[in-house]
């Protein structure tokens, strides 16, 4: 990474949105396969080469669920099942102060941003009753 080099423009696949670029000036020959021999050196003579076996692939069943470690399965409990275990019981939630509630201080918990969120998309209360007017003491004198 970071070196300049000097390439030539092999192909454009537009298609694919891809360059093929090579870093081997144009009109240099080139020996596929072979890296060419030492001058001090003579070429050995080559055998002739045979392709590779090729093995069909092994056929594995598939995996299901973790690998056995080299122990056996503990038998099926018999009996009644065991219940379900208790839930741990909650913590209960720091009340939002004011501040939280304007968005003028940050939230801590997540519980505290579930809080925030609930403030923010329940109905809103209904209003109070309309409270009725109270006679004034002199008016209660003058009934009685």
């Amino acid at each position: 990474m970071g070196d300049i080099v000097k390439v030539w423009v092999l192909e454009v696949d537009k298609q694919r949105r891809r360059v093929s670029l090579t870093m081997i000036a144009p009109g240099t020959q080139r020996t596929i396969g072979r890296r060419p021999a030492k001058p001090e050196e003579k070429p050995a003579q080559e055998a002739p080469r045979r392709p590779p076996e090729r093995r069909p692939p092994e056929r594995r069943p598939p995996r299901r669920g973790p690998p056995e470690r080299g122990r056996a399965r503990p038998p099926a409990p018999s009996g009644p099942p065991k219940p379900p275990p208790k839930p741990k019981p909650k913590k209960p939630l720091t009340p939002l102060t004011d501040e939280m509630k304007k968005g003028k201080a940050p939230l801590r918990t997540f519980g505290d941003l579930m809080q925030f969120y609930e403030l923010k998309h329940a109905p809103p209360p209904p209003p109070p009753p309309p409270e009725e007017p109270k006679p004034a003491e002199d008016e209660k004198k003058d009934e009685g």
